[in-house]
């Protein structure tokens, strides 16, 4: 074996090595962050940005979604290379309005004028509420996100729809537990499942796709 071939092995060998035995112990805090970005680091949005709101979309109150997650104070666990649980990770901000703010940017890019409300008193009109089920990420040699909740579709009082939405993401490779992959992770796996609740609502209140 040539010496390249022979340090391109020992560098493979280090790199499996270090991902398949790694760990982190103990309890990390995130910021959850939307909408995802391309990259990371200094480029990440730390608040939900404005959606444009078109002059003629149709308007939709959305009720702040109610966290019923067992643990609403974790949205992660920390692996070893053996899928052993070494640590927690923990929001720093409010996990409810995270969800929310989400749902009504998405629902803002796609023409509606959304407005948040945190209950559903005096909400008439199209009314957008839910319970949020799951929201977790993991890492041990790959970052991989769940997020999953309950919307409800109201018009005047009357329920037109209620159904699970379930978004998941692969956040890439984990070479080191960071806040920041953590938080993308986590944010295109609700973009998935914000973007499934935005194709029914369509099909719901007969909108064009």
């Amino acid at each position: 074996m040539s010496k390249h071939r022979l340090f391109l092995s020992l560098i493979a060998a280090t790199a499996f090595s270090l991902l398949s035995t790694g760990c982190a112990v103990g309890t990390q805090h995130i910021t959850m962050v939307y909408p995802p970005t391309v990259g990371h680091g200094t480029n990440a949005v730390v608040n939900v940005e404005a959606a444009p709101i078109a002059e003629t979309s149709k308007p939709i109150i959305v009720v702040r979604f109610v966290d019923e997650r067992d643990n609403p104070n974790q949205v992660g666990t920390l692996k070893n290379g053996y899928g052993a649980d070494t640590g927690t990770v923990v929001p720093k901000n409010n996990v409810a309005d995270w969800v929310t703010d989400a749902i009504v940017y998405e629902l803002g890019k796609a023409g509606y004028a959304a407005t948040k409300q945190d209950t559903t008193n005096d909400a008439t009109g199209i009314v957008l509420s839910g319970e949020i089920v799951t929201v977790a990420c993991s890492a041990q040699s790959m970052y991989e996100g769940e997020v999953s909740f309950f919307g409800r579709v109201m018009r005047d009082g009357k329920e037109l729809e209620r159904q699970r939405y379930t978004g998941h993401s692969n956040g890439g490779l984990n070479w080191a537990y960071t806040n920041d992959s953590f938080s993308q992770t986590l944010a295109l796996a609700l973009e998935d499942a914000a973007r499934r609740l935005l194709t029914d609502l369509r099909v719901v209140l007969k909108d064009p796709q």
